[in-house]
């Protein structure tokens, strides 16, 4: 569909993929730092309430004795609180990026109809014209929000994978055995 919008209007296909491709850059651009900051405070507050759930799990009969389950599920509900709110602020950025190439597209389907209606065209080349933009459109918009999904989701497992990356640079480049020779070189 791109190739035959291209050989039947090759200006305006042009010039109409540069568009939609320069609105689509700029919104992850603008989209991509706060994206990463969620992920972070997402990742962070996921490590934390995992870290204080496994604490409480292992901790059961010890709060029971001490009477402390109120506090500490207090602490709970914060905590989850906290990580919800960290994932639901991600997700947010995530869908705005992924769901906002469909509505650029529509909007700019629009001021193209606005635009050829103005132009005094006869009421058939503006369908046709629109036709083949519609059909374009909903081949490209899908493939597009594919995309940009796929990219946002990245961000969500970047924080984790640069954890593991760390941990592997944490961990000594060689481990001798019991037996004092170097068994295990990591590199």
């Amino acid at each position: 569909p791109v190739i035959l919008l291209i050989i039947l209007s090759p200006s305006g296909g042009i010039v109409g993929l540069l568009v939609v491709g320069t609105i689509g850059y700029g919104v992850m651009y603008w989209v991509r730092p706060k994206l990463k900051a969620s992920a972070a405070k997402s990742h962070d507050a996921t490590k934390e309430f995992v870290r204080f759930s496994d604490y409480m799990v292992s901790a059961v009969r010890d709060l029971k004795l001490g009477c402390l389950e109120s506090q500490f599920a207090g602490k709970f509900s914060t905590q989850f609180e906290r990580s919800a709110q960290a994932s639901a602020t991600m997700n947010f950025w995530r869908n705005l990026q992924s769901s906002s190439p469909l509505v650029v597209g529509q909007l700019l389907l629009l001021l193209l109809a606005a635009y050829l209606w103005q132009s005094n065209l006869s009421q058939g080349e503006i369908v046709a014209q629109l036709a083949l933009v519609v059909v374009v459109a909903l081949r490209i918009i899908p493939a597009f929000n594919r995309f940009w999904g796929l990219y946002s989701s990245l961000w969500n497992v970047i924080p984790w994978v640069e954890g593991v990356l760390k941990a592997h640079r944490e961990l000594p480049t060689h481990s001798p055995d019991e037996s004092g020779t170097e068994a295990i070189t990591v590199a």
